[in-house]
């Protein structure tokens, strides 16, 4: 049976050519074999559907996709991602086909998982469909992976973006441990303190209300107060989990809408202490995927967009659509940033600097560098300065607890004394 075919070669050459195969399964693999990439591939008058992402109808499925949500799907953990796109583009820069490079890596894989999946990736690609295409049916790519894979096949050069790509994902892995080590400690702790708190009110406290009510003490002010807030908790514990559940559900609905997620963002930016953290690091990112969607070539309105979907809070993204809209009507880049009076002075001037030099990605890494740089100290601030007040503030609760506790006590001979009086 005779097939239609258009491929880029090793150099990036588009290559049109007419081949005799069983099945359009095995001229793809011959096809792969040689290290060429498949843009179509047809059956006589019938296509084999192969997207592709030109300048023409790939800009607009590219608009498609980013108009669409993404579905709940499982992840691919990053240090999972980032050898595999590392490995990958190593290879393909080497000039080795795509399929067997894909091969040798699942055959590596200890995540079974992922495993399957580059498998169906690799079934898809015999079959006819480019690379992205085929990421783009799996969980784990994100439309960022995806659109910089297809970048690449369209222009040549695969191996080198996919190179950057990991270099990428990297950096935002290094990003998200150091912001997740200043939000776990505390958190931990929080928690602890919680738990032993709970601990005491529910089993010590009541311990010490049978022995004074036994003297027929009269308790203190402050040791009342503990007593009445252990019987609560004890005899109203199930309508208090209802209650906790109830405010729970209310505030996961309302993080579920647009205008409740917005504001939950916008209050995590202006949070104390972590607040300028938080923003620096969406700044870090919003830098490092800005620089990588420019060097690879994507067209700039359809970069915002995605940048703006990768940011991972409301208000930057807001932000950025906005400034798309802006950017559409003649402004530029660093004008229509600066106009949502959201985004720092040092990274207006470092886009001016990118625009006016024409060396735009390589300010938008300075930036990037800049920001993971404050994040890194700030960190390492914060972990010194939370971790004894931390403890002061533990050691307090539990102490307060234990001062209400053996009050009654000081008193507890003078009203043994006197029959129960204090």
């Amino acid at each position: 049976m005779q097939y239609t075919y258009t491929v880029r070669d090793r150099q990036g050459k588009r290559i049109s050519g007419k081949a005799e195969a069983e099945s359009a399964e095995l001229l793809a693999n011959n096809l792969q074999d040689q290290g060429w990439i498949i843009l179509s591939l047809q059956r006589g008058n019938e296509a084999t559907p192969v997207k592709k992402a030109g300048n023409g109808e790939g800009l607009g499925a590219l608009a498609q996709l980013f108009g669409q949500k993404d579905k709940k799907k499982k992840k691919v953990k990053l240090a999972t991602l980032v050898p595999f796109t590392t490995q990958l583009g190593f290879m393909i820069e080497a000039g080795l086909p795509l399929l067997r490079v894909l091969e040798g890596l699942t055959r590596e894989m200890e995540d079974k998982q992922f495993q399957a999946m580059i498998e169906e990736v690799r079934q898809k690609i015999k079959e006819g469909s480019t690379f992205a295409d085929a990421l783009a049916a799996q969980p784990a790519f994100s439309r960022l992976y995806v659109n910089l894979v297809r970048a690449g096949e369209e222009s040549g050069k695969l191996g080198p973006i996919l190179g950057h790509l990991a270099l990428y994902l990297e950096k935002v892995a290094n990003l998200k441990r150091k912001i997740k080590s200043v939000i776990a400690y505390p958190l931990a702790i929080t928690i602890f303190a919680v738990l032993v708190v709970f601990f005491m009110i529910l089993k010590i406290v009541p311990i010490f209300q049978t022995t004074y009510a036994r003297f027929h003490a009269k308790l203190p002010l402050p040791t009342q107060m503990l007593v009445a807030a252990s019987d609560a908790l004890r005899n109203h514990f199930l309508l208090l989990a209802l209650l906790v559940i109830g405010i729970a559900t209310a505030v996961s609905l309302i993080l579920k809408s647009d205008r409740g997620r917005y504001q939950a963002d916008r209050l995590l930016l202006r949070l104390p202490l972590f607040g300028p953290s938080i923003k620096k690091a969406i700044l870090a990112r919003t830098c490092r995927t800005l620089a990588i969607l420019i060097e690879s070539g994507i067209p700039l309105l359809e970069t915002l967009r995605l940048v703006s979907q990768t940011s991972g809070n409301r208000v930057i993204e807001r932000s950025i659509l906005n400034s798309v809209e802006t950017i559409r009507n003649g402004s530029s880049i660093g004008e229509s940033f600066k106009a949502e009076g959201v985004f720092p002075e040092t990274l207006i001037q470092l886009i001016y600097s990118g625009e006016e030099s024409g060396e735009m990605e390589k300010m938008l890494n300075k930036g990037a560098d800049f920001y993971e740089q404050q994040v890194e100290a700030t960190t390492a601030t914060l972990t010194s300065i939370l971790e004894p007040l931390l403890i002061i503030f533990v050691g307090g609760m539990v102490g307060a607890i234990l001062v209400c506790l053996f009050l009654p006590i000081f008193n507890l001979g003078k009203a043994i004394r006197g029959g129960g009086g204090m």
